[in-house]
């Protein structure tokens, strides 16, 4: 790889993990495009009840919060992303359930997330754990944040895809498997992790599920 496309290949990367300005509001629409059937299986593997309370880490430009809102049509959806971009972006995208209360949307880490202990019935997050180094904390703070028997579903997108991208080679992600997740996940008390496997347009795509 020449020193060009090591240069395009940091600009984008760092684009995905926290999307600025106009180059990350087209970032974040071609993340939308990109993700829409990733964050469609995912919430129906969360079976969102219309009462549930719902969290998602790393929303993007916010449609996979306003689907689980339909879903949530009596309940309560949370984001937290790091990208200020993406905050404003999502926020036009859901402006009416955010006035309604039935949404809220803030800048946060997922190390340090503004909730309380047992908020949330439902918590996911998709493509994002690739920007956790370190799961544990990460992981620590999920659990903590849900409600004894909730669910937690992480996604981990098709290796095919990943190569693709050229992730492995970049600095700024960690690619983890499913068996490392697994792990981290019992050692921070989740119960019956599992893996769901679903072949998708970009490969074949991993979502690990896990009770409080």
């Amino acid at each position: 790889m020449g020193l060009g496309s090591k240069l395009i290949g940091r600009l984008f990367g760092g684009q995905l993990r926290q999307p600025r300005g106009f180059v990350g509001r087209f970032t974040g629409r071609a993340m939308a495009r990109g993700n829409q059937e990733s964050n469609e299986w995912t919430l129906s593997l969360l079976e969102i009840q219309p009462y549930d309370h719902v969290l998602e880490v790393g929303f993007g430009p916010g449609q996979s919060i306003r689907s689980a809102a339909e879903r949530a049509s009596h309940g309560f959806v949370a984001g937290i992303d790091h990208s200020e971009t993406m905050v404003r972006e999502a926020s036009k995208q859901n402006s009416q359930a955010i006035q309604s209360g039935r949404v809220e949307l803030k800048r946060a880490d997922v190390s340090s997330i503004p909730y309380t202990d047992d908020v949330f019935d439902k918590v996911f997050a998709v493509n994002v754990i690739y920007l956790w180094p370190d799961l544990a904390k990460p992981v620590r703070e999920l659990r903590r944040v849900l409600k004894p028997g909730g669910l937690l579903a992480l996604y981990l997108a098709p290796l095919e895809l990943v190569d693709k991208l050229g992730l492995r080679r970049s600095p700024l992600f960690t690619i983890h498997g499913p068996d490392d997740v697994i792990e981290v996940l019992r050692n921070a008390g989740f119960i019956h992790p599992e893996v769901e496997t679903k072949a998708l347009r970009d490969g074949t795509a991993k979502c690990v599920l896990a009770r409080k």
